[in-house]
Order: structure tokens, then sequence, then C-alpha cells
């Protein structure tokens, strides 16, 4: 005997849900320090920028000319700085040998897809105080009618003033008709006399040194 008929499959179908949370934050730059920075001229400087988000914001860095930087352009622009600002991996700007060009306000800011952070850091420039080399009183001996000079190697940024001061408290600051005064500050007396007998005290922008 045949029995026909149909043969039917069940399957049972188990669903199960997962919810995906993609977690995203703005950019937010942490104040470190105060915002007012100084410099001594020609000396490096670093000005740091940290930032946090989700995802990890970009770090730019704005000049006080208006120039751009990050850390796909190292270099300031086409050349016509003559030094080189650098972005590191953490944000931190590196100014180096600054001038007094470079004073004014340096902006850090801080961008991903959700929005943007900015932190702005004004940088001073202050001199360089000046040196002047042999600090020791120096003897010179010279004859009557000779001619004698006093040499005075003195650094500083910008670079000093040479002012030199007579025995009986002359101001020398430029050539004269007894005295020259060479590029490099050093003084000539033309003339020896016995007037010139004493202390000639040399000056470099304050700094004050006897021979």
């Amino acid at each position: 005997m045949s029995i026909t008929g149909s043969y039917r499959m069940v399957l049972t179908l188990e669903i199960e849900l997962f919810q995906l949370e993609v977690l995203m934050k703005p950019p937010k730059i942490e104040n470190i320090g105060t915002p007012q920075k100084r410099v001594t001229n020609g000396d490096n400087f670093l000005v740091d920028c940290v930032a946090s988000g989700l995802p990890d914001p970009e770090v730019s860095w704005s000049l006080p000319d208006g120039t751009v930087i990050n850390n796909a352009l190292q270099s300031d622009d086409s050349g016509t700085r003559s030094r080189r600002y650098t972005i590191f991996g953490n944000g931190t700007l590196l100014l180096q040998q600054m001038g007094e060009n470079d004073e004014g306000d340096y902006t850090c800011y801080a961008k991903n897809t959700l929005g943007e952070d900015a932190m702005k850091v004004s940088v001073e420039v202050i001199p360089n105080s000046p040196q002047i080399s042999s600090k020791d009183h120096m003897s010179l001996w010279a004859s009557l009618g000779q001619s004698v000079q006093m040499k005075c190697d003195a650094t500083g940024e910008p670079v000093p003033t040479i002012i030199w001061i007579s025995p009986n408290n002359e101001i020398i600051t430029s050539s004269s008709v007894k005295y020259q005064i060479l590029n490099d500050g050093t003084l000539i007396i033309k003339k020896v006399t016995l007037a010139d007998q004493g202390n000639n005290i040399i000056m470099a922008n304050g700094f004050k040194h006897s021979h």
C-alpha cells in the first residue's frame, strides 16, 4: 500500500541583536601654566598644547603673523623665515632662536569631527643681558704722545652698545679728535697725555668694567 502526502521541515531561527555604541568626545585642551610666557632673545622655547578627544584631535598652531602650521607642515612658509618651527606628536611647539620679531600671540587649535578648542599663549622676548668677557682690572702702559688701544669683548642679544668713560668722567660714545672707537667697541686714544692716566670704564648697555 502506498501512502502519499507532504512532508514539512520546520527550522527554528534564533536572532541575537548587537548594539554598537561609538564613543565620541569633542576636543579639549588642558590649560597648563600661565598664558603669558617670557623667553630670552636667542633662546629656544617650548610651548605645550595637551589636547584630548575622540577621535584624537588634530593639533595646529597659529603664529603671530597669522601663519598656521601643523604636523604635516613643519616649515613656516615658503622660506621667508630664517628658522623653523616644529610641532611634536603631543602638540608641543618648538620655537627656535627666538627674536624680537617672534613676539606675539601663539594660538593652539585642537580639532576633530565634533568641534574645535583653542588656547592662546602670549610670548614676550626679553633682551639677553650683555656680558663683557674679561671682568678683571687691566693695566696698560703707554708713552706720552703715543697711541694706545683698549679692546672690549662684549656679547648680548640684541648687540649691546659700547660706552667708554674717561678718567675725568667724560662719556665717549663716538670718535673725535682725541679718540677713535672701532666697530667692535675698541677705544683708541690717539695721543696719550697725563690727563689720560687713570681708570677708563667701559659700559655695555649698563654693565660696567674698568681698564
